[in-house]
């Protein structure tokens, strides 16, 4: 399997504090287009070999190209984060899909509260607008 190096900048945002939405669709769509979303998405796909005491040569470079791809995966991660964002992965930076999850834990909040106040706030622009009308 052959991996892309990218030769051109990231053509999205870094994520910051309010981008995650959208950060998060233009950075899986860059990741697969370097074919490292795999290792990001899905770590129990990593190659293993037959016999962990004795691999194959075959299996040796499989799980050597594996980890290689998980490291590029970890940079462009690291690298598409500002620098206030990376306090979150510092300590699993080199596994992306911890990463992942870490920043989805951080940046989606699934509490009732915040979806409480969202509509709160939708609710009562609602209300301000239907009060100007009068």
């Amino acid at each position: 399997m052959s991996t892309t190096t990218p030769t051109t900048k990231r053509p999205f945002p870094a994520l910051g504090e309010r981008n995650y939405g959208s950060w998060a669709d233009d950075m899986e769509a860059y990741l697969k287009t370097l074919d490292l979303w795999d290792v990001t998405d899905d770590p129990t796909a990593a190659p293993l070999p037959v016999d962990g005491a004795n691999p194959t040569t075959e299996e040796r470079k499989e799980v050597r190209d594996w980890e290689k791809r998980k490291g590029q995966a970890s940079g462009q991660i690291w690298l598409a984060v500002e620098d206030g964002q990376k306090v979150h992965v510092k300590d699993v930076k080199n596994d992306p899909a911890k990463m992942w999850l870490k920043l989805k834990e951080v940046h989606v909040q699934q509490k009732p509260g915040t979806r409480f106040n969202a509509y709160d706030a939708l609710l009562g622009l609602r209300k301000l607008v239907l009060g100007c009308n009068k």
